[in-house]
C-alpha cells in the first residue's frame, strides 16, 4: 500500500501527469516567439537622383521568377507581391500612380551583365526598362536573402546609387 492508504498505482499516474505537464511548459517556454519567426523586412540604403530631386530609398524587395532575378528598391513599403507577374509587374502600375517611387532591377542571377532597370517615378513616363549590364555592382546570396549594390545612371539626368539587402522569395 502506499501513501494514506491508497495503492501505489494511481501515485505512479499522478506523477507522470505532473511530469509531462512540467515537459510542455518547457517545450513553450524554448519555442520562439511568433515575432521571431517573422522575415525582417528588405533594407536599402542610397538614393535615386532624377535632376535636382533627390529621393531616399529606403526599402527593399527581391523575387526569383524562373530564371529572372527581380529586385526593387524604394522610397517607401509595398506589397511583396508587386513583384509577381510575367509582363507587367504590379510595381509598375503603382508607380504610374505615383504610389511609389524607386527602381525595378531584373537581371539573370547567374549572368549579371544581361540585366536591365526601370526607374519608378511617376514623372519619368514612359516606363522602360533600360538595359544596364552593370547595374548589379554587387550581388550575393547569403540565408535566404538577396544582397547587393545598385549603381548607374540612365538618360534624362537620372542617377543611383543604393545598397540592398532582401529576403529573397519565389515564384514558380
Amino acid at each position: 500500500m502506499g501513501r494514506g492508504g491508497q495503492d501505489g498505482g494511481d501515485q505512479g499516474g499522478i506523477d507522470l501527469s505532473v511530469s509531462c505537464l512540467r515537459a510542455l511548459a518547457l517545450c513553450l517556454l524554448l519555442l520562439p516567439s511568433p515575432a521571431a519567426l517573422a522575415i525582417d523586412p528588405g533594407r536599402a540604403l542610397g538614393e535615386l537622383r532624377i535632376r535636382d530631386q533627390r529621393i531616399p530609398l529606403t526599402h527593399a524587395y527581391a523575387l526569383l521568377h524562373e530564371a529572372e532575378l527581380r529586385v526593387v528598391v524604394a522610397d517607401r513599403e509595398i506589397p511583396q507581391s508587386a513583384l509577381a507577374g510575367r509582363v507587367e509587374l504590379p510595381v509598375e502600375a503603382l508607380a504610374k500612380a505615383g504610389e511609389v517611387r524607386g527602381l525595378l532591377v531584373r537581371a539573370d542571377p547567374r549572368n549579371r551583365a544581361r540585366s536591365s532597370v526601370t526607374v519608378l517615378d511617376a514623372g519619368a513616363l514612359p516606363f522602360a526598362p533600360i538595359d544596364a549590364p552593370g547595374v548589379l555592382r554587387k550581388l550575393g546570396f547569403a540565408n535566404n536573402r538577396a544582397l547587393g549594390l545598385i549603381e548607374g545612371r540612365v538618360p534624362r539626368e537620372t542617377e543611383y546609387r543604393v545598397e540592398f539587402s532582401a529576403p529573397l522569395f519565389h515564384e514558380r
